[in-house]
């Protein structure tokens, strides 16, 4: 399947003390089933919601055992914010 990749898509917070943003991931290559960790909030699926503005970081692991890591932040504004493309393999 290749090597395990991770992108991440955000969607900024309405304002600055909003608590309305949210990041997804979208994961390829690896073998599945993939396990999937955010922090600094503790998460384990592939989106997440309710996110105030702030850095996030998603580690997914896929069923070897091999991991990658995206980190992406959350601002405040219109519009969705950008998606975050790099990934790096622990393996």
């Amino acid at each position: 399947m290749g090597d395990l990749r991770i992108a991440l898509n955000v969607s900024n917070a309405s304002c600055s003390s909003c608590t309305d943003g949210a990041a997804s991931s979208i994961v390829s290559g690896g073998t599945p089933i993939y396990t999937y960790l955010w922090q600094p909030i503790i998460g384990n699926t592939p989106s997440m919601s309710n996110l105030p503005v702030g850095c996030y970081t998603c580690t997914v692991t896929d069923a070897n055992g091999c991991s990658v890591i995206a980190t992406t932040c959350i601002s405040f504004g219109t519009g969705i914010a950008q998606t975050q493309n790099e990934s790096s393999n622990l393996n």
